[in-house]
Parts: C-alpha cells; structure tokens; sequence
C-alpha cells in the first residue's frame, strides 16, 4: 500500500484526523477501548498496516476473539474497563458496537428488536490495561464505551500512559 495513502476503516473518519496529525510517526502506539472489529469500524486498521501496534480493550468475546486472530502480535485484554477490579453484569447486542455495562439498556435493546444477552464480563482499569504497551509512548488512544466512560476514567492513572 503507498505510504501517501491512507484508507479509512473508521466509521466517522477518525483514523484520518488522527493520520493527519501522527503521520509523521514511525511505528507508534495506540490504546484502542471499545476496539471491536479488527477491520470493519475500525479506528486502528489504518495504523496496523503502516507498522504501529497497540493494546485492544474488548469485553465482546466474538470481537475479542477476530482482534486475537487478525493481529497476533498486539495485546488484546478481553474485559471491561471500571475503576475497579472485578466483574459487571454485561450487556452483549445484536446491533454491533452498542454492547454495554449498563444493564438497564438491556430492555430498550430487546424493545428495539435487538438480542441483548445478559453475562458476567471481568473488569480491570484504565490504568491496568495500559501496562501491556511494553513501555511505549501513547500516541493516541480511542474510547467507545457505550456510556461506561465516567467509570472507566475514574480508573485511569496517567503515570500509566509515560
């Protein structure tokens, strides 16, 4: 693929902001949360396949497991990000993307005509799942969380992306 061409796996164009301003970077780093699909929606292809790695958080475990097998050689943790360690009641959908911990989206879902099958997912923080970037600097980071975000900041130690 030509180093002047940047092809889109995003959704909403994100993977392009980000090139424009972190193209210049060789073999960077990304926290992609929320990661989903290796390839489809996905914010981090586009930096895959110019040589940058990153950790992938997935609680999902179908996405979790396509991450493992599209990209051997990254991180992916397959958990939900809290502020604490432990489990939360996990809500996986039909409608891709749109998986949750907040249970009470749950019968909205299922009234939308949505599977929405309720489990028990491990949870770890922010500041956790940063440690398997080996050190590296953190060039970007992407959180799609479905309204988990306040939890999800809370554990985060940013002495953990230095």
């Amino acid at each position: 693929m030509s180093s002047t061409v940047f092809r889109s796996y995003a959704q909403n164009l994100e993977d392009i902001l980000l090139w424009r301003a972190l193209g210049h970077v060789r073999n960077g780093c990304y926290i992609d949360v929320g990661a989903h699909d290796p390839r489809c929606e996905s914010v981090s292809r586009g930096f895959y396949e110019r040589g940058w790695r990153g950790v992938h958080v997935e609680p999902n475990p179908l996405f979790a497991e396509r991450l493992r097998q599209d990209r051997p050689d990254e991180i992916v943790h397959e958990v939900a990000l809290s502020d604490t360690e432990g489990t939360v009641r996990f809500v996986i959908t039909s409608a891709t993307g749109m998986s949750t911990g907040e249970s009470e989206y749950a019968e909205a879902y299922r009234r939308a005509g949505q599977v929405a099958e309720e489990r028990d997912v491990r949870t770890t923080t922010l500041a956790r799942a940063c440690v398997g970037r080996a050190g590296r600097d953190v060039h970007w980071m992407k959180i799609d969380v479905e309204v988990m975000e306040e939890q999800e900041f809370r554990g985060l130690d940013r002495r953990s992306l230095l």
